[in-house]
């Protein structure tokens, strides 16, 4: 009996020093979680904002009162129809997904883990890829300048792959070492 006391003892002893511990931790990944929730609400009442603004003024402006155009078409739609379709489509697919990205955010469900963070912030990474394309195609007269544009969008896409490939190696490696 005197052992099994002894054992228990030890074992609420070490229990309880290990709790301050988890509780630390826990209390950290929370704060991390949130710093997570508030930059990614940023993010996409930024990317809102910026892609409201754009749909309401597009580039190129709009046709004033002209016998050739109709007053208040897109001049961008008359001169280059593929890249104003561009410009409205991705566009349209940042708004939305700010939007939706916002809602989730705002909604209790998502501190509940319904919708993790780690799907809000792949969300965010489209639709500022998105952003960026729109741009693009709004952005430029001549298509050898848009190119450019383009190519800077794959070369910041490739750069993201090799970044989280590179940061997720790290980890890893770092995981390994503190387990030995």
């Amino acid at each position: 009996m005197e052992r099994l006391l002894k054992r228990l003892l030890r074992l609420k002893d070490g229990g309880q020093q290990t709790v301050p511990d988890q509780q630390g931790s826990l209390e950290h990944a929370e704060k991390n979680e949130r710093k997570r929730h508030k930059y990614l609400m940023l993010l996409a009442v930024l990317a809102a904002s910026i892609t409201y603004q754009a749909g309401l003024n597009p580039p190129g402006g709009f046709w004033y009162d002209d016998p050739n155009h109709v007053a208040g078409n897109p001049v961008l739609h008359d001169i280059h129809p593929w890249r104003y379709r561009t410009f409205f489509i991705f566009n349209g697919i940042s708004f939305m997904a700010s939007i939706v990205v916002i809602m989730f955010l705002l909604e209790k469900s998502v501190r509940k883990k319904v919708v993790t963070l780690e799907v809000l912030h792949l969300i965010m990474i489209l639709d500022l890829l998105a952003l960026m394309t729109a741009f693009a195609a709004g952005s430029c007269q001549k298509f050898r300048t848009s190119m450019y544009v383009y190519v800077l969008i794959v070369a910041v896409v490739v750069y993201l792959v090799l970044a989280i490939g590179v940061a997720s190696s790290i980890a890893k490696c770092l995981k390994t070492k503190g387990k030995k």
